[in-house]
């Protein structure tokens, strides 16, 4: 019997840089800081659980109405 559930959408560290809008050094900086959505380890190649960056988007600091990613 086929799974009917869906496979979970990973990003690539490319994808998730082009949707925050910052370079792949600061997702690489914030996952070494574990301050990055939960980056996963798929064979050698770095992935992130499209499910995780919005609680990770909600949860950036603040400043001025928009999230700042650089701090």
């Amino acid at each position: 019997m086929p799974n009917s559930s869906p496979l979970p959408e990973f990003l690539t560290e490319q994808d998730l840089a082009d949707l925050l809008k910052v370079a792949r050094p600061t997702l690489r900086r914030w996952r070494w800081a574990h301050k990055r959505p939960l980056a996963r380890n798929i064979c050698g190649s770095v992935r992130y659980l499209r499910a995780d960056v919005p609680a990770f988007i909600h949860a950036a600091p603040k400043v001025g109405g928009r999230a700042e990613w650089r701090r």
